[in-house]
Protein backbone atom coordinates (compact mmCIF):
# COMPACT_ATOMS: atom_id res chain seq x y z
CA UNK A 1 0.00 0.00 0.00
CA UNK A 2 1.31 3.44 -0.87
CA UNK A 3 1.00 6.48 1.40
CA UNK A 4 -2.05 7.83 -0.47
CA UNK A 5 -3.97 4.52 -0.17
CA UNK A 6 -3.16 4.27 3.56
CA UNK A 7 -4.29 7.84 4.16
CA UNK A 8 -7.50 7.29 2.18
CA UNK A 9 -8.21 4.09 4.14
CA UNK A 10 -7.81 5.96 7.44
CA UNK A 11 -10.28 8.68 6.33
CA UNK A 12 -12.83 6.13 5.11
CA UNK A 13 -12.55 4.12 8.33
CA UNK A 14 -12.83 7.28 10.49
CA UNK A 15 -15.91 8.35 8.54
CA UNK A 16 -17.55 4.96 8.99
CA UNK A 17 -16.83 4.92 12.71
CA UNK A 18 -18.13 8.49 13.06
CA UNK A 19 -21.33 7.69 11.17
CA UNK A 20 -21.98 4.58 13.22
CA UNK A 21 -21.32 6.30 16.55
CA UNK A 22 -24.42 8.46 16.21
CA UNK A 23 -26.59 5.39 15.80
CA UNK A 24 -25.28 3.95 19.10
CA UNK A 25 -25.38 7.35 20.89
CA UNK A 26 -23.34 5.98 23.81
CA UNK A 27 -26.14 3.72 25.10
CA UNK A 28 -24.75 0.38 24.01
CA UNK A 29 -27.20 -0.57 21.28
CA UNK A 30 -27.88 0.48 17.72
CA UNK A 31 -31.03 2.55 17.26
CA UNK A 32 -33.75 1.86 14.77
CA UNK A 33 -36.18 4.58 13.77
CA UNK A 34 -39.88 4.73 13.08
CA UNK A 35 -41.07 4.99 9.48
CA UNK A 36 -43.67 7.55 10.65
CA UNK A 37 -42.78 11.21 10.97
CA UNK A 38 -42.88 12.90 14.37
CA UNK A 39 -43.57 16.62 14.27
CA UNK A 40 -43.82 19.81 16.24
CA UNK A 41 -44.70 23.31 15.05
CA UNK A 42 -41.34 23.85 13.33
CA UNK A 43 -39.64 20.49 12.64
CA UNK A 44 -40.15 16.87 11.61
CA UNK A 45 -38.03 13.77 12.39
CA UNK A 46 -38.05 10.02 12.71
CA UNK A 47 -37.96 9.02 16.40
CA UNK A 48 -36.00 6.10 17.79
CA UNK A 49 -38.18 3.04 18.44
CA UNK A 50 -36.53 2.47 21.85
CA UNK A 51 -36.79 4.47 25.06
CA UNK A 52 -34.06 6.90 24.01
CA UNK A 53 -34.86 10.39 22.76
CA UNK A 54 -32.86 10.05 19.55
CA UNK A 55 -33.93 11.59 16.24
CA UNK A 56 -33.07 10.85 12.66
CA UNK A 57 -33.64 12.94 9.51
CA UNK A 58 -34.63 16.01 11.56
CA UNK A 59 -35.41 19.12 9.53
CA UNK A 60 -37.55 22.23 9.37
CA UNK A 61 -40.95 22.14 7.70
CA UNK A 62 -40.92 23.35 4.09
CA UNK A 63 -43.91 24.32 1.96
CA UNK A 64 -42.37 25.07 -1.43
CA UNK A 65 -45.62 24.43 -3.32
CA UNK A 66 -47.65 26.71 -0.99
CA UNK A 67 -50.40 24.19 -0.28
CA UNK A 68 -50.25 24.70 3.49
CA UNK A 69 -48.60 21.32 4.19
CA UNK A 70 -44.97 20.38 4.76
CA UNK A 71 -43.60 18.84 1.57
CA UNK A 72 -41.66 16.21 3.56
CA UNK A 73 -43.97 15.03 6.36
CA UNK A 74 -47.40 16.45 5.33
CA UNK A 75 -47.65 18.52 8.57
CA UNK A 76 -50.53 21.02 8.38
CA UNK A 77 -48.74 24.38 8.45
CA UNK A 78 -52.01 26.31 8.50
CA UNK A 79 -52.83 25.20 12.01
CA UNK A 80 -55.29 27.65 13.53
CA UNK A 81 -54.01 30.08 16.12
CA UNK A 82 -57.13 31.08 18.07
CA UNK A 83 -57.56 34.49 19.63
CA UNK A 84 -57.05 34.46 23.39
CA UNK A 85 -58.19 38.07 23.87
CA UNK A 86 -59.54 41.09 22.00
CA UNK A 87 -59.61 44.72 23.12
CA UNK A 88 -61.07 47.91 21.65
CA UNK A 89 -59.36 51.27 21.85
CA UNK A 90 -62.59 52.83 23.21
CA UNK A 91 -65.22 51.51 25.62
CA UNK A 92 -67.57 54.44 24.89
CA UNK A 93 -67.86 56.80 21.95
CA UNK A 94 -70.13 59.58 20.71
CA UNK A 95 -71.03 60.43 17.14
CA UNK A 96 -73.60 62.62 15.41
CA UNK A 97 -76.14 61.36 12.89
CA UNK A 98 -74.38 61.06 9.53
CA UNK A 99 -70.89 61.23 11.05
CA UNK A 100 -68.43 58.39 11.74
CA UNK A 101 -66.11 57.28 14.50
CA UNK A 102 -63.47 54.56 14.08
CA UNK A 103 -62.88 51.77 16.60
CA UNK A 104 -59.65 49.78 16.53
CA UNK A 105 -59.54 46.16 17.71
CA UNK A 106 -56.35 44.53 18.99
CA UNK A 107 -56.32 40.72 18.92
CA UNK A 108 -54.01 38.58 21.05
CA UNK A 109 -51.92 36.82 19.87
CA UNK A 110 -51.03 39.18 17.05
CA UNK A 111 -50.63 36.22 14.65
CA UNK A 112 -54.07 34.80 15.45
CA UNK A 113 -55.85 33.23 12.50
CA UNK A 114 -59.22 34.49 13.79
CA UNK A 115 -60.60 37.43 11.82
CA UNK A 116 -62.39 40.31 13.57
CA UNK A 117 -66.15 40.44 12.94
CA UNK A 118 -68.12 43.59 13.78
CA UNK A 119 -71.79 43.78 14.82
CA UNK A 120 -74.20 46.37 16.15
CA UNK A 121 -76.99 45.90 18.66
CA UNK A 122 -79.23 48.36 16.77
CA UNK A 123 -78.64 49.14 13.08
CA UNK A 124 -81.39 51.78 13.25
CA UNK A 125 -79.11 53.78 15.59
CA UNK A 126 -75.58 52.93 14.35
CA UNK A 127 -74.03 50.71 11.71
CA UNK A 128 -70.51 49.31 11.70
CA UNK A 129 -68.20 48.08 8.96
CA UNK A 130 -64.56 47.21 9.56
CA UNK A 131 -64.63 49.18 12.81
CA UNK A 132 -66.04 52.36 11.24
CA UNK A 133 -69.25 53.27 13.10
CA UNK A 134 -71.79 55.52 11.36
CA UNK A 135 -74.48 57.35 13.31
CA UNK A 136 -77.95 56.67 11.80
CA UNK A 137 -80.39 58.15 14.33
CA UNK A 138 -80.28 59.48 17.89
CA UNK A 139 -79.92 56.75 20.51
CA UNK A 140 -77.47 54.24 21.93
CA UNK A 141 -76.07 51.08 20.33
CA UNK A 142 -73.50 48.55 21.47
CA UNK A 143 -70.81 47.75 18.91
CA UNK A 144 -69.19 44.32 19.35
CA UNK A 145 -65.88 43.13 17.89
CA UNK A 146 -65.47 39.34 17.91
CA UNK A 147 -62.42 37.18 17.11
CA UNK A 148 -63.07 33.47 17.53
CA UNK A 149 -64.67 33.05 20.95
CA UNK A 150 -63.40 36.39 22.29
CA UNK A 151 -65.35 39.66 22.14
CA UNK A 152 -65.13 43.29 23.24
CA UNK A 153 -67.77 46.03 23.20
CA UNK A 154 -68.10 49.78 22.88
CA UNK A 155 -71.25 51.73 23.79
CA UNK A 156 -71.90 54.34 21.11
CA UNK A 157 -74.19 57.29 21.74
CA UNK A 158 -75.57 58.88 18.58
CA UNK A 159 -76.72 62.48 18.85
CA UNK A 160 -78.88 64.41 16.39
CA UNK A 161 -76.83 66.43 13.94
CA UNK A 162 -76.12 69.95 15.10
CA UNK A 163 -77.90 72.50 12.90
CA UNK A 164 -75.40 75.03 11.75
CA UNK A 165 -76.75 77.94 9.77
CA UNK A 166 -74.75 78.78 6.75
CA UNK A 167 -73.69 82.36 6.60
CA UNK A 168 -73.68 83.73 3.10
CA UNK A 169 -71.08 86.17 1.96
CA UNK A 170 -71.98 89.31 0.07
CA UNK A 171 -70.62 87.71 -3.09
CA UNK A 172 -72.94 84.70 -2.56
CA UNK A 173 -75.94 87.01 -2.15
CA UNK A 174 -75.06 88.97 -5.28
CA UNK A 175 -74.62 85.78 -7.26
CA UNK A 176 -77.95 84.44 -5.94
CA UNK A 177 -79.75 87.65 -6.96
CA UNK A 178 -78.83 87.19 -10.61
Amino acid sequence: MNKFTKLLSVFVLAGAIGAGAGAFAGCGHKHTFSDEWSTDATNHWHAATCEHDVKSDEGAHVDANNNGKCDVCDYDMTTAKPATAIALDKSTASVEVGATVTLTATVTPTDSTDAVAWTTSDAAVATVSGGVVTGVSAGTATITATAGTQSATCTVTVAAATNVREIATVADLLAFRQ
